[in-house]
This record gives structure tokens, C-alpha cells and sequence, in this order.
């Protein structure tokens, strides 16, 4: 009896990396489930389909190059996803899709960042710097998609990484400064340095060190529960305080050079954020 050749398949073709084409976010995209995103305006793709791919679905003929960006599980991960791309269209269709991953009671943490830029003294050679955690008068990259997801946000821990502008030999004046967290006003400039000093975790430093390696982080927390949310539309209420409202004060403890910049600051924060439920 003739033994039966074993049918064997071609070898499955391997596409090549996806490459990288402008992404316009419709809301019919949050209907594929797990199924990759697929931008639209690329040319087809030429790979063949192996055999066992017959019982497979065509793919949607508008979606001609697929990305290599699935939709997570984690409806975080979206947000940041979204975050991260800056030719997002937020229309109302793809917003009202979004919210609906998001189950109402439950919190999202997620990092905002601000590059708020110099600290520079005023003409007599004073310092006193109010760096804001309120998303209306700090940037954030990130605040435009957040508020348009979420009711309300509570801040949860915040950082600002200060850079010395000068080295030991530029001839400016060496004046000590002194920097803490504020929590019950949010654009209010320190009266005096009398005010910063009595703050809780102030720290004192100078502007005198290696040129470009941060001089001093302050750092502010708010335990949990201590706070209640503000809403993302009017985020830093003060009476109480909520929401994101608080500041990092600076001030110099004696007159600098006038009119010179002695630090660079770079602000990132923690914020809590959900809808109402």
C-alpha cells in the first residue's frame, strides 16, 4: 500500500515593520475591541495570506496599514496612548466612546509634566516665585485630554526639580534661597521669606553648584483622603482647598544681581482623576 505524501504548507510570509503614517482617531476605532487600530491613507498591503488565514475575516478595506498599537486592557494605557500622540482629534463622538471604558466611582492616577522655565530676580534683585500646580496657570501637556475625560481631579503628590543657571565663577551675587510646598493658595506670590521659612519641609539652597546638575527637588504630598476632588473645569478651588490647588514658593534671603535668572524649573505632578458616580 503507497504511503500518503505528508501535506506540508508554505512557510508563513513574515510582514515587514509597519511604517510610520499620520493617525486620524475615529470613534469607529473603539469598536474593534482587541483588534489593532489601522490608520487610514497608506497604500495596501501586499503580504500574501497563508492558508490558514481563510477562515479569517478580511480586514475593513479603509483600514489599509495596520499600527503596532493594540487597544490595552488597562483603559489607562489608552488615555496615555492618546496622550502621547499629538494628531488626536477630540471630537464629541470619540470622547463620549472614551468615557465609556471608564466606570464611574473608580480613580485614575496619571503624571502631567510642565516645563515652567526661569527663575529670574526683579530689578532691586529680589526673588519671590509662586510655581503653580493649577492646570490654568501651569501647562500641561497632558490637561486638554484629561478634562475632556474626567469630572474631577485631586492632586496627589507634586516635584519641582530646580537647575542652577550659573557656575561659581559668573560673578553674580551667591544669595541663599529658601523653598517649600504651599497647599491653600495656588497663584499667590510669597509676602516675604518670613512666610516660606515658617512652611513645613522648606529647604534652604544655593544657587552655586556644578552648572546643569539640579541644586535642589522639592517634593509635596497629600495623604489620602485629606483632600476632595475639585472639578476638572474649575480645578483649584481654595475655600477648601481641593482639587489641584497649591504652589512651590522660592524666595531669595538677601538681594541678588538684578535681573538675573538663577535657576531653571521643571515642574511634574500625580493627579487623581475620575468621574462622578
Amino acid at each position: 500500500m503507497a504511503t500518503r505524501a505528508k501535506r506540508t504548507l508554505p512557510p508563513r510570509a513574515v510582514p515587514a515593520p509597519p511604517m510610520a503614517v499620520p493617525v486620524t482617531f475615529t470613534p469607529s476605532m473603539l469598536d474593534h475591541g482587541p483588534r489593532s487600530w489601522a490608520a487610514t491613507g497608506a497604500s495596501e498591503s501586499s503580504t500574501p495570506r497563508h492558508p490558514d488565514d481563510e477562515n479569517q475575516p478580511e480586514a475593513d478595506s479603509k483600514a489599509v496599514a495596520v499600527l503596532p498599537m493594540v487597544v490595552p486592557k488597562d483603559p489607562t494605557l489608552l488615555v496615555e496612548t492618546l496622550m502621547a500622540n499629538p494628531s488626536v482629534k477630540f471630537d464629541d463622538k470619540l470622547i463620549s466612546d472614551l468615557r465609556s471604558i471608564f466606570p464611574p466611582g473608580k480613580t485614575y492616577r496619571f503624571r502631567m509634566t510642565g516645563a515652567v522655565g526661569g527663575i529670574i530676580t526683579d530689578g532691586s534683585g529680589n526673588l519671590a516665585q509662586n510655581v503653580s500646580w493649577d492646570p490654568a496657570t501651569t501647562t500641561y501637556n497632558e490637561w486638554s485630554c484629561l478634562s475632556a475625560l474626567f469630572d474631577e481631579v485631586v492632586l496627589q503628590s507634586a516635584q519641582l526639580r530646580c537647575l542652577t543657571f550659573l557656575n561659581a565663577t559668573s560673578g553674580n551675587i551667591n544669595v541663599a534661597h529658601v523653598g517649600a510646598p504651599v497647599f491653600n493658595v495656588s497663584n499667590t506670590t510669597p509676602p516675604n521669606v518670613a512666610s516660606v521659612v515658617r512652611l513645613p519641609n522648606a529647604q534652604y539652597f544655593t544657587a552655586y553648584t556644578s552648572t546643569g546638575k539640579p541644586t535642589v527637588t522639592l517634593k509635596a504630598h497629600v495623604p489620602e483622603g485629606t483632600r476632595p476632588y475639585g472639578s476638572t473645569g474649575a480645578s483649584a478651588p481654595t475655600s477648601p482647598p481641593a482639587g489641584m490647588c497649591g504652589a512651590f514658593w522660592i524666595v531669595n534671603t538677601a538681594s541678588g544681581t538684578p535681573n538675573q535668572q538663577y535657576f531653571t524649573i521643571f515642574l511634574d505632578v500625580i493627579a487623581k482623576f475620575r468621574f462622578r458616580a
